[in-house]
């Protein structure tokens, strides 16, 4: 799996071995929905297998957050597909701010996505 971000010194790429199968769904029956969040966010959950894409091209912004630039074919637009309200879908302009708990650091988010597996994320929608 590849993990592109796009920014000034050419891109990051970030290769995941896992080979770590799960089904979908949330863990204890929980959604994305059921977390709190602050104004402004919202939560998706994905589930990323070896041989999956995210389906991002990303921007590191201000080295704390992720901004997409595209949503591309890949595991967020399957998720956009699946919802009913055009607030929970993922666009461009919006910014990943966590994933999994990890934030305050590009790095830290990226190495998280590249983890795999079940993978919570924390967005700020876009302007």
């Amino acid at each position: 799996m590849l993990c592109c971000c796009n920014n000034e010194e050419g891109g990051t790429e970030i290769r995941t071995e896992s080979m770590q199968v799960l089904n979908p769904g949330f863990c204890n029956g929980r959604g994305p929905q059921d977390e709190p969040v602050p104004e402004g966010h919202f939560n998706i959950v994905i589930q990323k297998t070896s041989g999956t894409v995210i389906g991002l091209d990303i921007m590191k912004h201000e080295n704390v957050r992720l901004k997409i630039m595209r949503v591309k074919m890949g595991l967020v637009s399957e998720w956009n597909k699946q919802q009913t309200s055009e607030h929970a879908c993922v666009r461009e302009g919006d910014q990943i701010v966590a994933v999994n708990s990890q934030e305050g650091d590009c790095e830290k988010v990226l190495q998280a996505i590249a983890m795999g597996g079940e993978l919570r994320m924390l967005i700020l929608r876009g302007s």
